[in-house]
């Protein structure tokens, strides 16, 4: 072999590592900033919110979702829980009558999903003059009673977009929602106290998001495709807005337990996630163009892979160092990349860990990682390496199957969740 040749040879370890190192690496920053950030302790009550719901046939469930909404420690006279029945065919609308909402009803078979609903009905709401902000909540959620506290308390610093904590209702359930507790507190947690701390915009994540009147005026909700969340936070970013992390509330949704479930969520997230790439791309081009940091991590939170395909990346970058190491007979750049790798994703994963305060329980659903991946690669053999096609018209509410309901139990019954893209890079 030439020396020319010998030379190309040993870049190709090199090259291999060098998308998991920059994986890790973005996720290890934003672990190590995140041990520096502190929650704030601005509170306000002078804010009148209202909250919405948007529901497609969630009778089954949505009294609770309610009364926890009604019960936050805020002025009873300065905020009220608004359900939009969205194209239900059950007695949602009544069942949330009687639990104290007023209720939107919204009739339209062209045009269906969490995404219509909001864009269609949020200007209405925002029709009531005596309004300053919305937090959007999902109907099989719960929230923490400081929720409109912190988040009048962050508006009053002059913030107009926000997200609070999104955790796991049911972490108890099985190992796989144990798993999901621990990746939505790095996901949620770690990375969005993280960015935080560098003043970047912490993202939507679909479930316990806060718009100020002023936000939703610049930045009208127009977005309806299967990952709402993000591409509405993208217009708030051409439109100047950052999000704010409002990591001292709360608000817990219920996650699939079984494989069936976990299985359609995992379909729907990850057609959401590779539809909006192209435009990921796009903004990371203009943000380094502009200078804008907050759309250049923005992209960058997008494209970094789930954390199961990291941990695959970062495996086969280790691998892909030794074998140069025995070809070479020394250590080269591609080392330190899988070293960087190692280290990022490593502390990441211990730090969310730590945050998800799941203890043993925590610890031993992580002992299931290696199977929940191969689970994942089955299920990309059995597409043929293609792309999942689950609701990808992304104007559907589509069925996550919840404890306590059985696959094929009826549409009546409640159980058709909102998709939240987030959560694609939470349950790998």
């Amino acid at each position: 072999m030439t020396g020319g040749l010998r030379r190309l040879a040993g870049l190709v370890p090199v090259v291999a590592c060098v998308p998991a190192a920059l994986a890790g690496g973005y996720v290890g920053t934003l672990t190590l900033a995140s041990r520096r950030h502190r929650p704030s302790t601005a509170t306000d009550r002078s804010v009148r919110f209202a909250f919405v719901v948007p529901a497609h046939n969630e009778a089954f469930g949505i009294i609770e979702t309610i009364a926890s909404l009604r019960a936050v420690d805020y002025p009873r006279h300065a905020f009220r829980v608004i359900v939009i029945a969205d194209n239900c065919t059950d007695d949602t609308a009544a069942v949330a009558r009687s639990a104290g909402a007023h209720v939107i009803e919204r009739h339209d078979e062209e045009r269906r999903s969490k995404g219509f609903a909001l864009s269609d009905v949020l200007p209405r709401i925002l029709d009531d003059v005596a309004l300053d902000a919305i937090v959007i909540v999902d109907a099989d959620s719960t929230v923490s009673s400081n929720i409109l506290a912190a988040a009048a308390g962050r508006i009053a610093t002059g913030e107009h977009a926000l997200q609070v904590r999104h955790g796991v209702r049911n972490a108890n359930d099985s190992w796989r929602t144990e798993l999901l507790a621990v990746a939505f507190a790095c996901f949620h947690d770690v990375r969005s106290s993280g960015r935080e701390e560098f003043g970047l915009s912490c993202g939507l994540r679909g479930n316990g998001m806060v718009f100020t009147r002023h936000a939703l005026t610049v930045a009208p909700h127009r977005a309806t495709s299967l990952v709402e969340d993000l591409e509405h936070g993208f217009d708030l970013a051409d439109a100047g807005i950052r999000v704010a992390y409002v990591g001292e509330a709360s608000v817990l949704a219920e996650m699939a337990n079984t494989e069936t479930g976990s299985g359609s969520q995992r379909d729907r997230w990850e057609t959401g996630r590779a539809q909006f790439r192209p435009r990921a791309w796009s903004a990371l081009r203009r943000g380094i163009r502009s200078g804008d940091r907050v759309l250049v991590d923005l992209a960058a939170d997008v494209l970094v892979p789930p954390l199961g395909t990291v941990a695959s990346m970062t495996i086969g970058s280790v691998g892909a160092a030794v074998v140069s190491k025995v070809v070479r007979r020394r250590w080269d750049l591609s080392a330190l990349l899988a070293a960087v790798a190692a280290v990022g994703l490593g502390l990441h994963v211990a730090e969310g860990w730590r945050v998800s305060g799941t203890g043993r329980r925590g610890l031993a659903a992580l002992t299931h990682v290696p199977a929940y991946v191969f689970w994942k690669l089955r299920r990309f053999g059995a597409r043929g390496g293609s792309a999942p096609t689950t609701g990808t018209d992304g104007d559907v509410w589509i069925r996550t199957t919840r404890n306590h309901q059985s696959d094929d139990s009826p549409s009546g019954s409640g159980g058709q969740a909102p998709m939240n893209s987030s959560d694609e890079e939470c349950a790998s």
